[in-house]
């Protein structure tokens, strides 16, 4: 990059930083003590691998980059969407088949706001089943990360 004349950012940067010092790996922990690095470097690298691996934006604000995130990124085609609920039977169980757009298999059934167990068929089918002695009055759909961090939900479905 520094050859090409061009500004990297905090990864690029880091990296060109500890090859300019002469370091050009960071070691294992356990090999610290025959090695040289600085608790400065090793702080800055646990974070930027903190930062990749996770997300959490810790290099863009040592930096103080500000990066909003865009209201219309969308994880697949689009947010899940309940179109239709009936009453069923899924081997054996009390269920209600949800027919609606952009299902996924990573999806979560809420009934009545409490996460449900279900089965995936596919993109617009599921099968959510319904607790005993549970009136049902509300369905949702939620998409969360491996953080369970909300990343999309559907439209709050009333049973009629």
């Amino acid at each position: 990059m520094e050859l090409a004349g061009v500004k990297g950012y905090y990864l690029t940067d880091f990296l060109n930083e500890t090859r300019r010092s002469g370091k050009s790996i960071l070691p294992r922990k356990d090999y610290l003590n025959e090695s040289s690095p600085e608790e400065g470097d090793l702080i800055k690298y646990e974070l930027l691998q903190y930062d990749i691996l996770f997300g959490r934006k810790f290099g863009l604000d040592l930096q103080r980059i500000k990066v909003e995130p865009s209201s219309s990124y969308r994880l697949g085609l689009g947010d899940p969407k309940i179109k239709s609920a009936e009453p069923a039977k899924y081997k054996g169980k009390n269920a209600l088949l949800l027919k609606g757009d952009y299902f996924t298999s990573g999806s979560q059934v809420y009934i009545n706001g409490e996460a449900a167990d279900y089965t995936f068929i596919d993109s617009g089918t599921v099968y959510a089943f319904i607790p005993e002695n549970k009136n049902v009055k509300t369905l949702q759909m939620k998409i969360f990360d491996s953080e369970n961090v909300l990343l999309s939900s559907s439209n709050e479905y009333t049973v009629k």
